[in-house]
């Protein structure tokens, strides 16, 4: 795995892709993969759903129930997983993470390879057109945009961000395909 690099600066608004549209107080996912995504909601009280979303297909849900995170894996066991993580309380907080679909080495560590990372292969976008949208561009280390490394290391500002509570956040895997 890549080390960190030490640093104060605040990830900027990337120009990748469209920033997406959103619902208010609503999370929704879309897929603009060629292939279906398994994902697994989980919310404070445990697991609020299992599903597949479709390719070209839309999900969403209300976010106003607390801390929650959507997890999207390739694969049906959900080994390797994107997590889309939000909060709604006095501000909606949100992130993207891309720790726990790093491949691991044989000593169990984590290395660089993120394949397993459900539509990185054509670029993520999360958030809104009101505060911010993270943006990894296709099959690349995007470490100011979204989580690699747990706590983020030695990274003084987190790619992390908050808005306005009835605001709503978009994801979009495999940015780069939308029309």
């Amino acid at each position: 795995m890549p080390p960190p690099i030490a640093d104060k600066v605040e990830a900027n608004q990337l120009k990748l892709y469209t920033i997406p549209q959103t619902k208010p107080k609503t999370l929704t996912v879309r897929n603009y993969c060629s292939y279906k995504i398994f994902y697994q909601h989980v919310g404070s009280g445990g697991v609020l759903g299992n599903g597949t979303l479709e390719a070209g297909g839309t999900w969403a849900t209300p976010t106003d129930i607390g801390g929650s995170n959507f997890k999207a894996s390739k694969t049906e066991d959900l080994a390797k997983v994107v997590q889309v993580e939000y909060n709604r309380g006095a501000a909606l907080w949100y992130n993207l993470s891309l720790i726990d679909c790093l491949a691991r080495g044989p000593d169990g560590q984590r290395t660089k390879d993120a394949t397993g990372c459900v539509g990185l292969e054509a670029g993520l976008q999360f958030g809104n057109k009101e505060n911010k949208s993270f943006q990894c561009k296709p099959g690349t280390w995007c470490d100011d945009q979204a989580y690699f490394y747990p706590e983020n290391m030695c990274k003084e500002i987190n790619p992390v961000t908050n808005c306005a509570q009835d605001l709503g956040v978009t994801m979009e895997f495999c940015a780069s395909k939308k029309s």
